[in-house]
């Protein structure tokens, strides 16, 4: 039985591939190639999203995003070493998908939007600079 059409099997993929290149190429300092794989994964999870929507049945959110009390049902079989028989995604394999999409979908977002004053300013930093300065300031009083 698919469990995942072919939209979501490249979806996967591609998030993937995109999350360890603009990983790479951050690491490398190749902040151009770095700012097309955030640009790529930005796309990506606001393809999933829409597709979360209107994508077949087993894409969609509302089948395998679950209820607090199945969340924690299934968390307390895993700590007991149970598994279901499930096709798809558990009660906690829904959250953390959830979780694994925000976070990227976070950092894209700030990192577009940001400045380190000197070289690199973020494709979108332009439409709220007021915004990037105010992000950085943030990030320095937590950071210290």
């Amino acid at each position: 039985m698919k469990v995942w059409d072919l939209p979501l099997r490249v979806f996967h993929w591609s998030f993937m591939l995109c999350v360890i290149g603009a990983i790479g190429s951050g690491k490398m300092g190749n902040w151009d190639i770095h700012e097309r794989f955030g640009l790529a994964i930005m796309g990506l999870v606001s393809f999933r999203i829409i597709w979360g929507f209107i994508g077949s049945h087993t894409a969609r959110f509302r089948n395998f995003i679950k209820s607090p009390r199945a969340f924690i049902t299934t968390a307390k079989g895993l700590l007991k070493k149970q598994s279901s028989n499930e096709a798809g995604h558990s009660a906690v394999g829904g959250y953390a998908t959830l979780a694994l999409s925000f976070i990227p979908l976070m950092m894209t977002l700030t990192g577009s939007f940001s400045t380190d004053d000197i070289l690199f300013d973020g494709p979108f930093y332009l439409l709220m600079p007021e915004w990037a300065k105010q992000a950085a300031q943030f990030l320095h009083m937590v950071r210290s």
